[in-house]
């Protein structure tokens, strides 16, 4: 907080709404892209590097979906370019351009980007936190999360040490996160599975449902009989014969956002506990 925030001079940030992408928001995103990426296609080079063009003719090709012989050659009009479209694009665009890349900071292709000690991610995990924003980065997927605490829970199930955990919580979180076409049931269905695996795990039953790991955790691990039946009871609202798991029929409650986003942090939160346990 601002020394102006503090002695109430100037009124502290509130939290944004998803649609908001006030100026010092979507400058702090273009920063961080512009140093991650462009910073050294932008300076005193008239014409592109090799990885200037191949990291353009990425974007042309897979993001902008434009021809990419129409790529500026040298490399500050192609910054100004990009540039341009940023300033312009609506608030949901600016995320998918982001998004994207997110992921071509990771991929397999030579463009060995490198943002210093910070990845892309965590750099505009920063400028979001900075301004309120309610997404955040976990697993290079934007999300909806305003607190904290969620975005850890989420981020330590979908990078378990245990491959069964951590991908049905990436499932349950691509699903999620998909803003085109998100799929609410299926991401309910991945995360009472990311729990179930886990409880598998500290039983050391491979074969056992949910439903019975949990009464065998209550005999073995201490886990207290209340934490037990309100999971039990989640496990039962997703298997019953109209639950998540099965065909939906007529008459089925539609499945809203909210949901999709309690059963992911109750389901992380609960699985991390669980593999916490068993170390302890």
């Amino acid at each position: 907080m601002k020394f102006s925030e503090r002695i109430g001079i100037v009124p502290p940030l509130k939290e944004l709404s998803l649609e908001s992408m006030p100026p010092e928001l979507r400058a702090g995103l273009w920063d961080v892209t512009r140093m991650t990426f462009f910073e050294e296609i932008s300076g005193e080079y008239d014409y592109l590097s090799q990885k200037g063009e191949m990291l353009s003719e990425w974007i042309w090709f897979y993001h902008f979906r434009e021809p990419a012989d129409e790529i500026p050659e040298k490399g500050r009009i192609l910054l100004a370019e990009i540039r341009s479209r940023f300033f312009h694009w609506n608030w949901h665009e600016v995320y998918d351009f982001v998004e994207y890349l997110c992921g071509l900071e990771v991929s397999e292709h030579p463009l060995n980007i490198s943002a210093g000690s910070h990845s892309y991610a965590s750099l505009c995990n920063e400028v979001l936190a900075r301004e309120m924003a309610i997404l955040r980065f976990v697993d290079l997927k934007l999300v909806k999360i305003s607190d904290e605490i969620e975005i850890s829970e989420i981020a330590s199930s979908t990078s378990s040490s245990y491959l069964s955990i951590s991908e049905h919580f990436k499932k349950a979180l691509a699903f999620l996160s998909d803003r085109k076409s998100p799929d609410y049931r299926n991401s309910i269905k991945e995360s009472i599975s990311g729990v179930e695996a886990a409880a598998r795990i500290v039983t050391g039953n491979q074969t056992a449902t949910l439903g019975n790991a949990l009464i065998q955790l209550q005999k073995t691990e201490s886990l207290h009989p209340a934490l037990a039946k309100g999971f039990s009871n989640l496990y039962g609202w997703t298997s019953d014969k109209s639950g998540i798991r099965h065909a939906l029929i007529d008459g089925d409650l539609e499945i809203q956002q909210n949901d999709a986003h309690y059963m992911l942090v109750s389901c992380s939160a609960f699985a991390n506990y669980l593999v916490a346990s068993r170390a302890d």
